[in-house]
């Protein structure tokens, strides 16, 4: 039964578990590929399946992108012509990655260090990453669910007297959910998705439109997978101008973005963005190709890193919250965390 009436059914993907045994026979028992892939698999609970490709992946089967979906956040590669090299990894936010080595295992842990925390990082990586901000938060312009949770981020942190340290992190949404174009007519023009990325990105929508209808807010489908990296920079550049700029900036983007008036493409757009907020237009194009491209980079980088994947995500002590859902426990542990923790049921999400 769906949250707004009515019943929806959505058939579930199944796939053959994946054994090492399973591997070629041609595979020497000895090679790297045979050995990485029985510790993948011990990780992994035994747990795998094969996504078709070229290599074709170990996937985590733990770890899948949508509850009816196969398809995984990370898995190995299973290159037969190469069995003599470490399998590189594959993530589905950023593509191959290396693994980590350890000091506690001989050889590599076969561990992405993009996804899971590994031994080579702190264990105050987070608080590290928030630095002296009580509360850092990462949002991205293209992202529904940012743009949903700010108004609440905002009454939850005003009711502690706290400051919000906002962030730009830019999605790489391509990488995990393909990518499409609509031409004028709102018709798809270009596709670079598979049915079930589909799916997912229509829920996603259909998900945040629940919520920002809530608010009075309107939500409509994007018509290309937008670099929003240029946001960003303004965001960054509105900030550094004050919070009341900043607050007047996203107050203002993100409603005309998401109600296709707002082309961030044109740095001329956001230009204009930045001046109504209250910060000097002039200035704005040397930080955008300069300082600014620089600070954004470095600031996505030290995200992803630590182990930042995706908006709206918060840091609060030693730990990252993602998703407007905790509210509730970031607040508490802003609090102090005094007394009983928040219930599992969040019904804050009502106006």
């Amino acid at each position: 039964m769906g949250l707004l009436g009515g019943r929806a059914v959505y058939p579930g993907e199944s796939r053959g578990l994946f054994r090492p045994g399973d591997l070629d026979p041609e595979v020497p028992a000895d090679s790297l590929l045979r050995r990485d892939v029985s510790r993948f698999s011990f990780f992994a609970d035994g747990l795998l399946v094969i996504v078709p490709g070229d290599p074709p992946v170990a996937a985590d089967f733990r770890y899948s992108l949508l509850p009816n979906g196969t398809g995984s956040h990370w898995g190995i590669e299973i290159d037969r012509d190469r069995p003599g090299r470490h399998t590189p990894g594959s993530h589905a936010g950023s593509g191959r990655v290396g693994w980590a080595d350890s000091e506690s295992w001989a050889g590599y842990t076969l561990v992405p260090l993009v996804m899971i925390p590994s031994l080579a990082q702190p264990a105050n990586r987070f608080a590290e990453l928030r630095g002296e901000a009580p509360l850092a938060v990462y949002i991205d312009l293209k992202s529904p669910y940012a743009y949903v949770a700010i108004d609440p981020t905002r009454d939850m942190a005003a009711s502690l007297g706290v400051r919000i340290d906002w962030r730009p992190f830019t999605l790489d949404i391509p990488s995990y959910l393909g990518s499409a174009r609509l031409d004028k007519g709102g018709k798809v023009a270009e596709s670079k998705r598979s049915p079930q990325q589909w799916k997912g990105v229509k829920y996603a929508y259909r998900d945040a439109r629940r919520y920002a209808s809530l608010r009075d807010k309107t939500v409509r489908g994007t018509v290309k997978i937008w670099d929003s990296s240029q946001a960003g920079i303004a965001m960054l550049y509105a900030k550094q101008h004050g919070d009341d700029v900043f607050d007047r900036f996203i107050d203002d983007v993100y409603p005309r973005f998401w109600r296709r008036e707002l082309d961030i493409d044109d740095a001329a757009v956001l230009e204009g963005a930045v001046a109504r907020a209250g910060a000097p237009a002039d200035g704005f194009r040397a930080f955008l190709e300069g300082p600014g491209r620089a600070q954004h980079d470095e600031i996505n980088e030290a995200a992803f890193a630590a182990g930042v994947f995706g908006v709206p995500s918060y840091l609060v002590g030693d730990e990252m919250w993602f998703g407007r859902e905790h509210l509730p426990r970031v607040a508490w542990l802003l609090g102090g965390a005094e007394g009983p923790p928040p219930e599992v049921a969040n019904r804050g999400f009502a106006p």
